[in-house]
């Protein structure tokens, strides 16, 4: 399937669901025909059961795929062939996560380890701000776009949609243009941190999928709303427009799946799926459904192949 991103709108539903879905760096896949929510963040791109067929569905998608699909290939490939890799692991305030998706994120590394991979820790500070700033150019971007449609058919909007949209009516000048200055100088600090690595990795999401009629979680000590913890980590892509898949990497204590997310270089989508699936070449994760690992009993671990 084909799902765009502004926050998080095909990694968080592949990790919620145990599948596998890459947000392309923005501006590489073209957005015709796609109705736009905030043009600095948003990207389409595709959902699939593993890594492999994503870079098949990613590389139909790209302008000019027809030419390059045999240099996509070829980075693919040779990105999935290496063993020794430097991953950068996210860490610090705005990464927590709940104990039963941590367990599973800490299993994940192990098979980076396991195929002689150096995990690099990276300290990001400025998550709690990333996000605020995230939000205000992605609700001041929407709100323009969608104004001329608000007026005059607001009725057809959903009553949860056009509140947002309201609220980015209250974003001023002044906090939109701080909020890509900040975007900006965080940016080249993060691709500081990024140089030398071939990727970085993080928990998707800090829980499980919630029950749908929950509005409000608790996780790490802390109670949020449900969409400002589905979108809180997944955002971080989006906000320095990187490529970034999210794979399939474990189940929670219910038996839901568990997502990571790989993050890569500009330009290098072909190269992080290779990696991608060079990790599911080592898991089942993505060839699981939801349950299966309860169901067959499963223990913590067993899930290298």
């Amino acid at each position: 399937a084909i799902g765009t991103d502004t926050g998080g709108s095909i990694r968080i539903p592949a990790a919620a669901c145990g599948i596998s879905g890459i947000k392309p760096g923005t501006g590489r896949v073209e957005g015709e025909g796609v109705l736009p929510l905030a043009w600095s963040f948003d990207a389409a791109g595709p959902m699939a059961r593993s890594a492999e067929d994503l870079w098949l569905g990613l590389d139909a998608m790209l302008p000019g795929s027809v030419g390059d699909s045999s240099r996509h290939a070829a980075q693919f490939r040779e990105a999935r062939g290496r063993a020794r890799l430097r991953i950068g692991v996210l860490a610090g305030e705005g990464f927590e996560t709940a104990p039963d998706v941590g367990r599973a994120f800490e299993a994940a590394l192990e098979v980076f380890g396991q195929r002689g991979s150096d995990l690099v820790p990276v300290a990001v500070r400025g998550m709690a701000a990333v996000f605020a700033a995230w939000k205000a150019i992605m609700y001041a971007e929407a709100s323009t776009f969608h104004r001329p449609l608000m007026h005059d058919r607001a009725q057809h909007y959903a009553p949860d949609v056009r509140a947002l949209l309201h609220a980015g009516e209250s974003v001023s000048a002044v906090d939109y243009l701080v909020a890509q200055q900040f975007r900006g100088a965080f940016c080249a600090a993060l691709a500081r941190d990024l140089a030398g690595l071939d990727a970085l990795v993080l928990p998707t999401l800090p829980v499980t999928a919630p029950p749908l009629a929950e509005s409000r979680i608790e996780f790490a000590g802390r109670t949020t709303t449900v969409q400002d913890a589905m979108t809180a980590m997944p955002c971080l892509a989006n906000f320095t427009g990187l490529p970034a898949v999210s794979l399939p990497c474990g189940f929670g204590d219910t038996g839901l799946p568990v997502g990571l997310t790989l993050i890569g270089h500009p330009g290098g989508e072909f190269a992080l799926l290779g990696l991608a699936a060079a990790f599911q070449d080592d898991t089942a994760w993505h060839a699981m459904r939801p349950g299966h690992a309860m169901a067959t009993g499963q223990e913590e671990g067993a899930h290298v192949r």
